[in-house]
């Protein structure tokens, strides 16, 4: 899909970094209603890989074999905060493989939340340039992966 220039909304984001609850870049989001928690599952058209770096992640496309399931929390945000995001997430509208991350829809699940189940909505996905180097993460859950990280720099047993 294309970025196209709408400025009605609200506006469907799934987000699974630091635009988390509690963590570093959710202020980003202002009072944009948080709808619930849910995931992208990989299918045969889109799959994703969680990617660390360092202090926040990105997803990347990969096979279905190799998907993740990628955890996050949805939210529905107006076109400012939309377009706050795009400038957060360093998205080139001209350019998408230019960017830091492009902007892309996806479908998201949560069996158990029928209003979120099952639907569109937007996500950040990294550049191929922005992945190079990268490291793929054990699980597509950016709070484990940041737990599991400090309690190894703590030598604490899980």
């Amino acid at each position: 899909m294309n970025l196209e220039v709408i400025t009605t909304g609200p506006y469907r984001v799934f987000v699974y970094g630091s635009l988390m609850k509690g963590l570093s870049n959710h202020r980003v989001l202002g009072d944009a209603e948080m709808i619930g928690t849910a995931e992208i599952e990989p299918t045969s058209d889109k799959a994703f890989e969680m990617r660390d770096l360092g202090p926040f992640p990105g997803i990347f496309p990969v096979d279905f074999e190799e998907g993740q399931a990628i955890q996050g929390e949805v939210y529905d945000v107006d076109y400012g905060t939309l377009r706050r995001l795009d400038r957060l997430e360093g998205v080139n509208v001209y350019s998408p493989q230019a960017g830091l991350y492009y902007r892309t829809s996806v479908v998201v699940s949560n069996p158990s939340d029928p209003r979120i189940d099952g639907t569109i909505a937007w996500t950040y996905v990294l550049t191929d340039r922005s992945a190079r180097g990268t490291r793929r993460t054990k699980s597509g859950s950016w709070p484990e992966t940041v737990s599991n990280r400090r309690r190894k720099e703590f030598n604490v047993l899980p």
